[in-house]
């Protein structure tokens, strides 16, 4: 199993503890597979409304204590989930941005970060969080130009 892997499946154990964050509604399907014939499973994973803001502040706090790769899973799967309000979905994407492209992240990717902070300029050009976005987008870019890597 991956470490990501390994990430997901604690922080989802951790979300089911009550009192203990978030509510992931998991969905999961098993099937044949049409070519080979074996079983097939798919796993996914959304929040509910509600949980969004328990599942973003739980990333901040991941993001304080520099955890920064299951902070971006957690932004990654409010981001993606389509049944997600827009503002969640922006703030997910841009705090997404942020955790990667952070000072104290070892996996920092700064161009990532740029991108993806453009991406919810482009799709959420009405956000309340826009002038925050063009901030961390000013911010990242003179990052880019005094990066050593």
């Amino acid at each position: 199993m991956s470490r990501t892997s390994c990430l997901l499946l604690a922080l989802l154990l951790l979300a089911s503890i009550p009192g203990c964050g978030t509510r992931p509604r998991v969905e999961r399907t098993m099937g044949e597979d049409p070519i080979e014939g074996g079983e097939t499973y798919s796993q996914s994973v959304s929040f509910e409304a509600d949980d969004a803001e328990a599942a973003l502040r739980d990333a901040a706090a991941l993001v304080r204590q520099r955890e920064f790769g299951p902070a971006i899973i957690i932004h990654q799967r409010l981001y993606r989930d389509q049944a997600q309000p827009e503002s969640i979905r922006a703030r997910a994407l841009l705090r997404w941005a942020e955790a990667e492209g952070h000072l104290l992240n070892p996996d920092r990717n700064v161009d990532a970060a740029i991108a993806r902070v453009e991406l919810m300029l482009e799709e959420f050009p009405d956000s309340e969080l826009r002038f925050e976005a063009e901030d961390t987008l000013e911010r990242l870019g003179s990052f880019r130009e005094t990066d050593p890597r």
